[in-house]
């Protein structure tokens, strides 16, 4: 399974990167193709972190009493984390400066309205102020609107899920290493078990 998704890594994720290099149009309010390659990154991500967590589950007493083999199942989880995120990250940066061009735009349309609102107040010119200011409110709104644009390209549930596949495994683990030790009788000393 590892060799399967290694090959996987090699072939796809670097393509995942060419195409978000390549890609020219970027519109935020269209999360299709934005989040299009999110299933991809974190199915092998996940691909290495079962692998990992499975290698400890099928031989835990070996793992668990050796550095070495923490360290690679830590590095294989390390791997995984790294394909979810890696191939994804530079479209980040540009959704966010789409972002931030959309909301220079609205800005500047904002200032103009509201220099055009005051011009009118100043000269008495009241016709169509109330347009003005109807118009000024739909620009703050788009404004808001903008700000909730996502600029990361996985869905929400894609990323709790991968977090929650990551973080469980370690959670319950510690959960039942600790029910363990709480559950086994106190050892008693000699002294203390010695009659008087």
């Amino acid at each position: 399974m590892a060799g399967v998704i290694s090959g996987q890594t090699i072939r796809q994720l670097p393509q995942v990167g060419a195409l978000h290099r390549d890609a020219t149009a970027i519109d935020l309010y269209d999360t299709g193709p934005i989040h299009a390659f999110s299933r991809l990154t974190v199915q092998i991500g996940l691909g290495y972190v079962f692998v990992a967590y499975f290698t400890l589950i099928a031989n835990a007493t070996f793992q668990l009493g050796n550095a070495i083999s923490l360290a690679a199942l830590a590095g294989g989880i390390i791997i995984g984390v790294a394909c979810f995120i890696v191939p994804l990250w530079g479209i980040h940066g540009r959704l966010t400066d789409t972002k931030a061009e959309l909301v220079r735009g609205v800005n500047a349309r904002a200032e103009a309205l509201q220099s055009e609102l005051y011009r009118r107040v100043d000269t008495s010119d009241l016709a169509g102020v109330a347009d003005v200011s109807d118009a000024l409110a739909g620009i703050r709104a788009t404004r808001e609107e903008i700000g909730r644009l996502p600029t990361w390209p996985w869905p929400r549930e894609v990323l709790r899920g991968f977090v929650s596949a990551v973080l469980l495994p370690v959670v319950v683990f510690l959960i039942t290493r600790t029910s363990e030790r709480s559950a086994r009788p106190p050892t008693r000393s000699r002294s203390a078990s010695r009659p008087a």
